[in-house]
């Protein structure tokens, strides 16, 4: 969705990222997630993200969705959840935030 050229630049950036396949216990922890009021009912996907970069140990989760993901609200309980069920969370920012943090 959006504007075609801005698709095609966010693909070309991630060719050749692998592709990690989301299994049931990524699953459960999203719904987890839901369940604790970290995200609202009709954010599966947003969780999805944070499960699977939790449960793999994944330092960081490069996104543009402000409206759940890199709200500071969602981060700290995203932050509180994960600790409680023994997985470091992502750090969860831009892609350019991360960038500028890691001096790449």
């Amino acid at each position: 969705m959006g504007d075609r050229s801005q698709a095609t630049n966010r693909l070309q950036a991630v060719a050749g990222v692998p592709i990690i396949i989301v299994r049931r216990f990524d699953l459960a922890f999203a719904e987890q997630l839901i369940y604790q009021k970290a995200f609202p009912q009709g954010a599966l996907t947003d969780a999805i993200h944070i499960a699977v970069t939790a449960r793999r140990a994944i330092p960081y989760l490069a996104i543009w969705n402000f409206t759940h993901l890199a709200n500071p609200n969602t981060r700290s309980k995203v932050e509180q959840i994960c600790h409680q069920a023994g997985y470091s969370p992502p750090r969860i920012d831009t892609p350019e935030a991360i960038l500028e943090e890691t001096n790449v």
